[in-house]
C-alpha cells in the first residue's frame, strides 16, 4: 500500500491519469447511480444490525493517517473532502476506500465545541470535512434512500455538543442508516463471492450439466440394446417386477457405479426419469435418424449409387419392403447400407416404384444419380413395361436393371438338381427324413438318443437335421452336412 501511495504522489504533476479517466464520472452519472442505489429495497433484521455494522466496519478500508493520508488527499485521482464535492462515496468504496477520517489537522470550534477524533472509533461510519467543519455518514452517502437523514448525507452535522450522546447514536439506530449498512454489507459480500444473480446462474448451469449427463446415460444404454438387437421393454416394468426388461435392468446395474443414474433413476430426486415407453421410442427415433443422416451424407458424397430392393411378409402378415443403397467409398471400396423396412399394401409395379422414389426423395437422394437397380425375378419388379425397373428407367435411363445374381444362381441350382435323378433323390430323401423325425417329438427324442450313443461327429457341423429351402441354396448345403458329418454313410 505504501508503494501505491508513493506512486500516486509522484504522478500529481502529470496530466489526467488513467485512474482519473476511469473514476471521473459526471455529476449526471453520479446522480443516476445514487438514484438507482436508493431503489434497492433491503430491510435488515434489527437484531442483526450490530453484527452487520461490525462486519462492515472491520472490512471497510479506514482513512489513511499522517503524511501518507495527506499525500493521497493531495492527488488528483480522488477528492475525499465531502464539503468540496468529493467523489461519490460508492465509487470510493468500490476503489477500496472507507470514510474520510483525517487526524493530523486542527479541528476548529463551533459554538464553543469542536470535532473529536475519538468519535472515529466509536462511530466508524463517520467522516469529517475540514472545509465545512462538519461530519457526514459514509454509509448513507454510498447508499442514500428516501429515509436517509440529509444532515448526514449532504448538509453536514456540526452540533458537536449533541454529537456523542444524542445525534450520533440516534442516527446509528435510524432506519435509513440501518438500510444503508445492510446494502453496504451486501455489496461488499457480492464483491468477494459474486452476486446472487451469478450464483443462481452457476447453480442453474450445474443443474443443466447434470441433466445432460443423465440423458447421455439413458441414450448410451438404449444404444447398447439397439446395437445388439435385444428387446428394450419388459413384460412388467412396475416396482414389484423381478425382470423389468433389458433397458431398465441395465440402468439398475449401471447405477452401482454411476452417481448420476443413482441420483436420478434409483433415488428419484427429480420429477422426470425419461424411461417410459414414449420417451424410449422418441430417443430411438432420434438415434435412428442420426444414423440415417450419416448414411445419406456418405451416399451424397459418393455422387452416384445403386438400389437393391426386396419384399417379404412379416409375422403380422404385412408386406415389408427392404431398401438398400450400394455406393463406392473414397477408396473405391463397395459399401451397402440398409435404409429400413417400409410397409406396403400391394406389391404391383406402380405402388413399389412410387414407394422407392418417395423414400429416396425424402432422404435427399435424386433419382437422376441412380446408376443401377437390383431386384428379384418377380414380374412386378423385372417387367419390361409396367415393372419397377421399367418405371424408374423412364425417369433415368442410366439406372440399369440387374437381376439379382444370388437369385439367379439359386434358381439355376434348383432346376439343375431336379434334372439329375441322383441329386433329386438325395435331396428328396433328406427332405423326407427331416419331415419324418421333426414332425413327432417322440421320434426326435429317439433320434437324439441314437446320436449321443453313436457319437461319430467328425467336426463342428450342424447337430440336427436341416430342412430344405427353395430360395436359399446354402440351406441345402447345411442339410447335407447335418448327415455327412454326423453319421456314417455307405
Amino acid at each position: 500500500m505504501d508503494k501505491f501511495l508513493v506512486k500516486i504522489s509522484k504522478s500529481k504533476k502529470n496530466t489526467k491519469t488513467n485512474a482519473e479517466k476511469n473514476v471521473g464520472l459526471s455529476e449526471e452519472n453520479l446522480h443516476s447511480i445514487e438514484k438507482k442505489r436508493s431503489k434497492i429495497d433491503i430491510v435488515p433484521n434489527t437484531k442483526d444490525i450490530n453484527q452487520i455494522q461490525n462486519a462492515v466496519s472491520s472490512d471497510v478500508v479506514t482513512s489513511k493517517s499522517d503524511q501518507t493520508t495527506n499525500t493521497l488527499l493531495e492527488s488528483d485521482n480522488f477528492i475525499r473532502d465531502t464539503g468540496e464535492k468529493s467523489t461519490n462515496a460508492l465509487i470510493l468504496f468500490s476503489s477500496g476506500f472507507g470514510p474520510y477520517q483525517p487526524n493530523n489537522i486542527i479541528f476548529p470550534q463551533h459554538s464553543g465545541r469542536k470535532f473529536r477524533p475519538e468519535w472515529y472509533s466509536s462511530f466508524p461510519w463517520i467522516e469529517y470535512s475540514p472545509s465545512s467543519n462538519s461530519a457526514f455518514c459514509f454509509y448513507c452517502r454510498a447508499f442514500p434512500s428516501n429515509t436517509s437523514d440529509p444532515t448526514f448525507v449532504s448538509v453536514g452535522f456540526k452540533q458537536w455538543s449533541k454529537a456523542s450522546y444524542k445525534s450520533f447514536p440516534q442516527h446509528e439506530k435510524s432506519f435509513g442508516h440501518k438500510e444503508a449498512s445492510a446494502k453496504l454489507a451486501g455489496y461488499k459480500s457480492s464483491k468477494k463471492s459474486g452476486s446472487i444473480i451469478s450464483k443462481v446462474n452457476t447453480h442453474h448451469q450445474q443443474i443443466v450439466a447434470d441433466n445432460r449427463a443423465y440423458l447421455k446415460c439413458i441414450l448410451d444404454s438404449l444404444l447398447y440394446c439397439a446395437r445388439r438387437g435385444i428387446a428394450v421393454r419388459g413384460h412388467r416394468e412396475d416396482e414389484d417386477s423381478s425382470n423389468k426388461g433389458n433397458f431398465l435392468e441395465l440402468l439398475t446395474l449401471r447405477a452401482n457405479d454411476n452417481d448420476i443414474i443413482q441420483q436420478y433413476f434409483i433415488e428419484k430426486e427429480k420429477t422426470f426419469r425419461y424411461v417410459s415407453g414414449d420417451y424410449t421410442n422418441t430417443f430411438l427415433e432420434y438415434l435412428a435418424n442420426f444414423v440415417i443422416k450419416n448414411i445419406i451424407d456418405n451416399v451424397i458424397a459418393a455422387g452416384i449409387f445403386s438400389i437393391i430392393v426386396d419384399e417379404t411378409q412379416d409375422l403380422s402378415r404385412h408386406e415389408q419392403v427392404a431398401i438398400i443403397i450400394r455406393y463406392a467409398t473414397k477408396d473405391l471400396s463397395p459399401a451397402e447400407v440398409f435404409l429400413g423396412f417400409y410397409k406396403t399394401e400391394t406389391t404391383d409395379g406402380e405402388t413399389l416404384s412410387m414407394l422407392i422414389k418417395s423414400t429416396l426423395v425424402s432422404h435427399g437422394l435424386k433419382i437422376e444419380n441412380t446408376r443401377g437397380q437390383c431386384y428379384d425375378g418377380a414380374s412386378s419388379m423385372r417387367g419390361s413395361y409396367k415393372g419397377v425397373q421399367a418405371r424408374i428407367r423412364e425417369e433415368n435411363h442410366l439406372a440399369m436393371y440387374i437381376h439379382c445374381n444370388a437369385h439367379i444362381l439359386n434358381l439355376c441350382l434348383i432346376d439343375l438338381a431336379k434334372q439329375v435323378s441322383y441329386v433329386r433323390n438325395v435331396f428328396g430323401t433328406l427332405n423326407t427324413l427331416h419331415n419324418f423325425i421333426g414332425v413327432s417329438s417322440k421320434r426326435h427324442a429317439i433320434f437324439e438318443k441314437m446320436y449321443s450313443v453313436l457319437n461319430v461327429s467328425t467336426c463342428d457341423g450342424p447337430k440336427t437335421l436341416k430342412s430344405l429351402s427353395d430360395t436359399r441354396w446354402s440351406y441345402r448345403l447345411d442339410a447335407l452336412k447335418a448327415v455327412l458329418l454326423n453319421f456314417q454313410t455307405g
